[in-house]
């Protein structure tokens, strides 16, 4: 089978910038900032962070039964309303019966923790000679029925296909904060090989909790700094750690031609997947960015573009000292002496690092980056680490003609995605052919 252009035709988000893709993209051009001091976490190790403070209420609507969204995550509550504005985005809610529209998104933890620090303090009292008296426990702290499922992460793209109906392919990917981008390169394979027409396309997370916090502060991966516009620094020389965020965001992925049939408009199209591992360490990426390098040669190999091509990057950017320079030694690698001269942009000082679906969030913010030129700066940007050496769109913000945009995403365990985005020109029509079956 001849294989297919791949487009986007619809865009939903939730992040600390607010509750659609419109918001966020809004606030990134006022330069606004969704990280910020928590006083909750004051005695924590690090206490900035960039959490989503959307009530669920309004994350669900009106119309999901109240029962029903108190049984779902957090994640759970973003993701679902992230897949309901991309699906009214591409006006595709009039064609859910089709048995092909499907759903892939990335979690890192459907919740990480459901019991509240007093119940874990009351687990511990009830622990006697190596074991545990469950049934004094249970009197004191027994657990709804419903969290069973709550921990089933596949219900982060189960519920949502089941409540609109999408019936096609249905996958929950755990690739840590490489998990986004692989969802919407999965889907773009997916379609571009027949395998489906319409796949929505992200991920969710919101580990901005006690045990989250706690958790990666262990790992030693947080920015200790107090200061909300110093904490998260990429690629400055002055980094010392990511800032955690939360957020979800969902792509609607679509065959050009069964956008074509649906007179859908289009808001970019993907051209190139590649993906790779490290088979090196959990947290830290290797300086050389030897297997980085070869998932951004991957992707530009699928979209047949040569590297001087690439006229904007939205990298992982996440603020570690050992990841940024491994990232920029990827890029300058495949791109050589063109690395230093691309502007590459840094989202995560704005929006903090949402981990599953930190991709898919920085997805949306490219395809708007396409659209309009305007390429958001990083305000903590202001020392450049001679080491790194990229062109870093800084304070402020930047303008650039851009047709093909490439996007970076690695994660923890040593996953590497990279995506090419390339502008649909107003001038190109869709052509009409194929589509749903």
């Amino acid at each position: 089978m001849k294989a297919r252009r791949v487009v986007v035709t619809g865009l939903g988000c939730v992040s600390p910038l607010g509750a659609s893709a419109t918001e966020l993209w809004e606030n990134m051009q006022l330069g606004r900032s969704g990280v910020r001091k928590c006083a909750e976490y004051r005695d924590f190790p690090a206490s900035v962070f960039a959490p989503v403070t959307i009530p669920s209420s309004a994350l669900l609507g009106p119309n999901l039964d109240a029962r029903a969204g108190h049984a779902l995550t957090r994640p759970m509550q973003m993701l679902f309303s992230a897949v309901r504005e991309a699906l009214e985005h591409a006006d595709l809610l009039r064609f859910v019966e089709s048995r092909r529209i499907g759903l892939i998104a990335g979690t890192t933890a459907n919740h990480p923790v459901e019991m509240e620090s007093e119940e874990i303090v009351r687990y511990h009292e009830h622990w006697k000679d190596d074991a545990i008296d469950w049934a004094g426990y249970a009197k004191k702290c027994a657990y709804p029925k419903s969290n069973m499922f709550r921990h089933l992460t596949d219900l982060l793209t189960c519920f949502p296909a089941s409540y609109f109906g999408l019936r096609g392919i249905n996958d929950s990917l755990h690739n840590a904060c490489a998990s986004g981008t692989q969802a919407v390169g999965s889907a773009f394979r997916l379609i571009k090989h027949g395998h489906a027409d319409v796949i929505l396309a992200g991920g969710s997370d919101a580990m901005v909790s006690w045990a989250g916090v706690t958790a990666l502060g262990k790992l030693g991966v947080l920015s200790p700094h107090p200061d909300p516009e110093e904490a998260c620094r990429p690629f400055d020389e002055r980094r010392n750690g990511l800032v955690l965020g939360e957020g979800a965001a969902v792509l609607a992925v679509e065959s050009l031609e069964s956008a074509a049939q649906r007179g859908a408009p289009i808001l970019a199209e993907i051209l190139g997947f590649g993906s790779t591992g490290n088979a090196y360490r959990i947290t830290d990426s290797p300086v050389a960015g030897v297997s980085a390098s070869v998932a951004i040669r991957q992707s530009l190999e699928e979209a047949q573009l040569d590297p001087d091509r690439i006229d904007a990057i939205s990298s992982h950017g996440t603020s570690t000292p050992q990841n940024d320079l491994a990232e920029a030694n990827a890029i300058k690698l495949v791109l050589g002496a063109s690395a230093t001269q691309v502007p590459t942009m840094a989202p995560k000082a704005l929006l903090g690092h949402s981990l599953s679906a930190a991709g898919a969030v920085e997805l949306v913010a490219a395809v708007r980056v396409l659209q309009t030129g305007f390429l958001p700066g990083a305000p903590s940007y202001r020392r450049p680490d001679p080491e790194c050496n990229l062109s870093i769109v800084g304070p402020g913000s930047a303008r650039a003609s851009v047709t093909h945009l490439l996007k970076n995403s690695f994660g923890f365990g040593g996953q590497n995605a990279a995506l090419i985005l390339k502008k649909w020109p107003a001038s190109e029509p869709a052509s009409a052919g194929g589509g749903f079956q």
